[in-house]
């Protein structure tokens, strides 16, 4: 009965480490619709003053891309409107960091949670065999937790690029007021220099 009790515990604790773990890979996979790349590369073939608004009617309600091209269509002018980019960018990366450590404390729960377990149950039944195979259920769930974290990197990534490739775009000129593109996605975590440089 201890045994039963004690894997009980250790599958709680799995499921809710492995959960925490990929629900930041969800959040960050989220972040844009998906269409981003796709939206930059169509829209290059749309004269730049109608950039923005071919941009709203095709970005999906509710999504980065509509967000991103409302904004820009209500700014009054071009420091406005790279003051707006640079907004939605600092809620992206915030949005990547807010639950960025989630993976790794999943990871600490598991082996954490389940030595403990198996260590238990080693030393109430004296059953080995049961104490590994707690012991062996952690390393799974743990590896699952690394794989959920590498996953939200590359999601991470992607997303950064593609919606770097969007403002790009419809930022048009505005652009060479900018940051060089490898410059901008190196002030992904110092986002406010560029409200700086348009003051």
């Amino acid at each position: 009965m201890t045994i039963v009790v004690l894997s009980i515990l250790a599958a709680l604790l799995d499921v809710f480490a492995v959960g925490l773990a990929w629900t930041h890979a969800r959040r960050v996979a989220r972040v844009t619709s998906g269409d981003a790349r796709a939206l930059a590369t169509a829209l290059k073939r749309v004269p730049d003053a109608e950039r923005v608004g071919e941009l709203e009617g095709r970005a999906a309600p509710g999504s980065f891309e509509r967000l991103i091209a409302t904004e820009l269509r209500q700014a009054p002018d071009d420091a406005a409107r790279i003051t707006a980019v640079n907004d939605a960018l600092l809620d992206v990366e915030h949005t990547f960091r807010r639950s960025e450590t989630w993976p790794r404390a999943g990871i600490r729960i598991v082996l954490a949670g389940d030595f403990v377990l198996g260590l238990s149950a080693w030393l109430a039944t004296e059953n080995v065999r049961a104490a590994l195979i707690l012991a062996a259920s952690g390393g799974a769930a743990a590896l699952l937790c690394v794989e959920a974290r590498r996953s939200a990197t590359r999601h991470i990534a992607a997303q950064r690029a593609d919606i770097d490739a969007l403002i790009t775009v419809v930022l048009g000129a505005l652009v060479d007021q900018a940051p060089p593109q490898g410059e901008r996605r190196n002030a992904w975590r110092s986002r406010p220099s560029r409200r700086r440089r348009s003051s």
